[in-house]
């Protein structure tokens, strides 16, 4: 794990301006799920800076991945609160056609 990112955490977007006169496919307020976290060697990332490449983006540089400081990671519910919403049986109404 790289600080607060592991690959499967779902995160939000908080930043998506454009940076470095380039356009960013992120949009803010969309989640998205981290697929791997980049350590920045080159480009745009500085050495060492965290990014993280999320499933339904890429950039334009840093093997495709965002700085994560575009990101706000969302903990995972606790383990009650997931068994409470999977015995929650969907409403399923029938439309006339």
């Amino acid at each position: 794990m790289s600080g607060p990112f592991a690959p499967g955490d779902v995160v939000v977007c908080v930043d998506a301006r454009p940076r470095f006169n380039r356009p960013c496919e992120l949009e803010e307020n969309r989640f998205y799920r981290v697929e791997k976290i980049c350590v920045g060697r080159n480009g745009f990332l500085d050495a060492g800076m965290l990014g993280l490449l999320v499933e339904g983006a890429r950039s334009f540089a840093n093997q495709g991945s965002f700085a994560a400081d575009r990101f706000r990671h969302l903990p995972k519910a606790d383990e009650a609160f997931t068994e409470a919403m999977r015995a929650i049986k969907p409403v399923r109404k029938t439309v006339q056609a």
